[in-house]
């Protein structure tokens, strides 16, 4: 591991960090942003096949988070 990042995460190459700051000037959005994903949920036949997908669009990013703390926390 060591090796990986003074091989890679130390030396930078500085005319590529200079390429990679002008053009980051072009993005007007803040570096870290939330968004709200939509929830798919299947529907299926009595064989039990997918047969259609709807979208369920959580109202807020307090929702959604909250929703998968039920669903994917494993400190329950």
């Amino acid at each position: 591991a060591q090796d990986l990042v003074e091989g890679y995460g130390v030396k930078v190459d500085q005319e590529l960090h200079a390429e990679v700051l002008e053009r980051n000037k072009a993005f007007k959005t803040p570096p870290y942003s939330g968004f709200v994903n939509p929830v798919l949920l299947p529907e299926t036949d009595e064989a039990g096949e997918i047969t259609d997908i709807k979208l369920l669009q959580p109202e807020t990013f307090v929702e959604q988070m909250l929703s998968y703390s039920g669903t994917y926390s494993f400190l329950n």
